[in-house]
């Protein structure tokens, strides 16, 4: 199974599509009027890119940082520091501003975020939260979908071992 590693996201209040590129560049592609540009987001790599509201929200591998970034801005209009070793983060709920945190280790976290601070919510429990590349990965990903039933999250992950 061959899937894209970066995925981009729509930004409402810009009309663009988003992705994180190289050196911690973010590209901005206006579907109105076809045009590209970059903004610096962070210091090294970016490991999320994700929309909340009207904010876009990045997070940074070298720096550390989350970001939240207003419409047809240049710079953060504030940021925060994530904990150490995260690799992967999604807003989970937008009115309540809550992210969802993935560690190296695959453990994931709800926290809460504002302009200058994270707060751990709770932990997950489950075992390993990163993602799963392979023949199985469809299988796999959709074992983790809440929609379905415990009964068919099992079977579906028996018949993925």
């Amino acid at each position: 199974v061959l899937s894209a590693l970066v995925k981009s996201v729509y930004w409402k209040a810009t009309h663009c599509r988003i992705w994180p590129a190289d050196a911690g560049t973010v590209v901005l592609y206006d579907m109105h009027q076809n045009k590209i540009r970059t903004i610096y987001a962070h210091s090294g790599q970016i490991y999320a890119v994700d929309v909340c509201g009207d904010e876009l929200i990045t997070v940074g591998k070298d720096d550390k940082l989350l970001k939240c970034w207003e419409a047809d801005s240049n710079e953060p209009s504030h940021s925060c520091a994530v904990p150490m070793g995260i690799i992967s983060a999604a807003i989970c709920d937008k009115q309540q501003r809550k992210i969802l945190l993935v560690n190296e280790d695959g453990k994931a976290e709800i926290c809460s975020f504002s302009k200058d601070h994270i707060e751990r919510i709770r932990t997950l429990t489950g075992g390993d939260f990163r993602i799963a590349f392979g023949r199985l990965a469809n299988l796999t990903r959709s074992a983790y979908d809440f929609r379905l039933t415990p009964a068919i999250r099992t079977f579906i992950l028996q018949k993925g071992k």
